[in-house]
């Protein structure tokens, strides 16, 4: 990823710009990213190696904020099980993601 137009920014073609401030927005934003729900809807749409913004249409932007419904200082199983809450996952599709994306740390 390269440098984004605004200081403290990331942007590249595989994302939106992502402006996360303190560290912790951006320890947040990781986590995110390597939840298995973020990844499962990732895997939608991407099919190869290239990330361009496209694939990422169905992953949902996040607050990663101190104000954010999800507790984003948990594990990222427990953010994992936060987000199936959120987006009223129901079990057969917990499951489906539980079972085919692999954790990542």
């Amino acid at each position: 990823m390269g440098a984004g137009p605004h200081p403290g920014s990331l942007d590249s073609t595989a994302m939106h710009t992502i402006r996360p401030r303190p560290h912790t927005e951006a320890h947040a934003c990781l986590k995110y990213v390597k939840s298995k729900f973020a990844r499962a809807l990732l895997g939608v749409l991407k099919i190869t190696q290239d990330n361009p913004a496209k694939v990422w249409k169905y992953v949902p932007l996040q607050d990663f904020t101190a104000d954010s419904e999800i507790e984003w200082t948990k594990s990222i199983p427990e953010i994992d099980r936060q987000l199936y809450a959120k987006y009223g996952l129901d079990a057969e599709e917990i499951a489906y993601i539980e079972d085919q994306v692999k954790p990542m740390e």
